[in-house]
């Protein structure tokens, strides 16, 4: 019959290698969890990097286009301004202003206020 101590040291040993199989267990679970994480991590932060080049881009180009647009504006307010300037210099004072005489005034008040 074995004895009763050697009983409780032989189910201590296999315990104390549960822990330790269960111990290496959590670890490879936890690197395995860390590695997700990081690949995870890594894929977003690549989706948003180009989520963000093509944001980028569309606004580059909607920047463009109102520039265009702001440009092009302008200048139909200088021409509808220098076209005004010559009929009421013309009406009031009764002198002809060119079109490049009135374009120059025009321009030089616009950029001087």
């Amino acid at each position: 019959m074995p004895k009763p101590g050697r009983a409780r040291d032989a189910a201590d040993e296999r315990e104390e290698a549960w822990r330790a199989r269960e111990n290496e267990n959590r670890a490879a679970a936890q690197a395995l969890i860390a590695k997700a994480k990081s690949d995870a991590a890594l894929a977003n932060e690549k989706k948003l990097a180009e989520a963000q080049a093509r944001l980028d881009a569309r606004l580059s180009e909607a920047e463009q286009r109102i520039a265009a647009s702001r440009d092009e504006a302008m200048g139909e307010i200088q021409t509808v301004a220098a076209e005004a300037a010559q009929d009421i210099v013309q009406r009031l004072a009764g002198i002809k202003v060119t079109k490049p005489t009135a374009n120059k005034a025009v321009k030089e008040a616009m950029i001087h206020g």
